[in-house]
């Protein structure tokens, strides 16, 4: 009978795996290919992507043809009477590793026929949606009627709140118009980008730790340890390193869009995140490690009286929750045309570039969390599917412990 008792425990786990695995299959064979393309759409191919000819006249008006890359990897843009534009360039060049938050950020940049920037184009990629929109809208032209030397010297700041993206393509812009202006490229400004995103990293690696051990303590933590992790938590992974669990985050991974050099920190988050509710009952994530979860039980802490939803409410929570899987799952699924990061509050975090959505939910959640504790835990869906990996009920009396049930 214990051995029947104990397979039980692990019934909704295993279903969980099975739909996460059924969503992946069925988002890899259900997600609707592109539709067939005409002459204005046919495709380039540059290094180690790819552009439409749309594209490039979103640079050059009057484009109709590209001829082949000349010495300096630019191509030649002509009109329909094959008198020349200009040139185009795409980037960043394969050989540098100059990437955003989510992967590398391509773009077109388009020369005139005196060498002078027209403009910078920056092309779909794996980055947040708002904050790539935020960047193309403030970068694109900063480069504009600069000579190549000028433009590479130009001092472009990153966009706040966007700053890994911004500066992926300030940096690549700078890589690409390098070639012709015939100077090796310094990756010193990189390089002091890829320090700090070292030092944010070891931070967020450091916490990881700490928090791990307050985790598997065996008696709960002290009031004061309690708000020393939540404080870490809001500024180290929340306001510095803007690095969590997302279901936009979940949904890009479950597309196919996962590069293990890129998401290896968040990978390795979702694995603990996944495994310790499945073999101890108890949710370090949730509870140990999420910025808006540590921000709720801080601001909470502001009223003694405080309202707990009653069944009716509870029961609308779970329905709120279950719309927000089932949307986001159905996003993924068939390729809605949905930013998954308005479903959530955790951009709010990089607010300066942060989607409308995305702020309004989080301050009106951090305000309601003074009276009702912590009600974004009640139908958080990255916190919804964390719960489903609880193989038995929670036994640890921490005041954290009973938001996501």
């Amino acid at each position: 009978m214990k051995n029947v008792a104990s397979l039980k425990e692990f019934i909704r786990p295993g279903l969980t795996i099975v739909i996460m695995t059924t969503l992946f299959l069925s988002a890899q064979i259900l997600r609707p290919e592109p539709a067939d393309i005409d002459n204005d759409e046919i495709r380039f191919t540059a290094e180690d992507g790819s552009f439409t000819l749309r594209e490039v006249q979103e640079l050059f008006s009057q484009a109709e043809e590209l001829e082949e890359k000349d010495e300096d990897g630019f191509f030649r843009v002509l009109d329909s009477e094959g008198e020349l534009l200009g040139r185009l360039g795409y980037g960043p060049p394969a050989d540098k590793n100059i990437t955003g938050y989510a992967g590398r950020v391509p773009f077109l940049v388009g020369l005139d026929d005196q060498w002078r920037v027209t403009g910078v184009l920056m092309l779909d990629s794996q980055e947040t949606a708002s904050f790539a929109m935020r960047v193309k809208e403030e970068l694109s032209d900063s480069w504009n009627q600069k000579l190549p030397d000028e433009a590479v010297e130009a001092d472009v700041d990153a966009v706040s709140g966007a700053t890994q993206t911004s500066n992926a393509l300030i940096r690549g812009v700078e890589a690409v118009l390098e070639r012709v202006v015939y100077k090796p490229y310094d990756p010193g400004t990189q390089d002091e980008l890829l320090n700090g995103q070292i030092v944010l990293t070891l931070l967020v690696g450091w916490f990881v730790i700490i928090s791990t051990a307050v985790f598997f303590l065996p008696f709960s933590p002290t009031p004061m340890v309690r708000n020393l992790i939540n404080g870490l938590s809001v500024l180290i992974p929340g306001l510095l390193a803007s690095t969590m669990l997302t279901i936009n985050l979940l949904g890009q991974w479950l597309q196919g869009e996962f590069t293990w050099s890129i998401h290896w920190l968040p990978a390795g988050l979702a694995i603990l995140a996944l495994l310790t509710p499945l073999f101890t009952g108890k949710h370090y994530y949730c509870y140990y490690y999420c910025p808006f979860g540590a921000a709720q039980e801080l601001l909470g802490k502001f009223k003694t009286c405080r309202h707990h939803p009653g069944h009716l409410g509870r029961s609308i929570l779970r329905a709120i929750r279950a719309t927000l899987i089932t949307l986001a799952a159905l996003t993924v699924v068939f390729g809605l045309a949905l930013d998954l990061s308005w479903l959530e509050p955790f951009t709010a975090f990089q607010w300066a570039a942060a989607p409308l959505p995305s702020v309004i939910l989080a301050a009106a959640f951090l305000i309601i969390t003074v009276w009702s504790p912590r009600l974004w835990c009640r139908i958080c869906p990255t916190g919804g599917g964390l719960a489903a990996m609880r193989r038995r009920p929670l036994r640890n009396k921490d005041s954290r412990l009973s938001v996501t049930n």
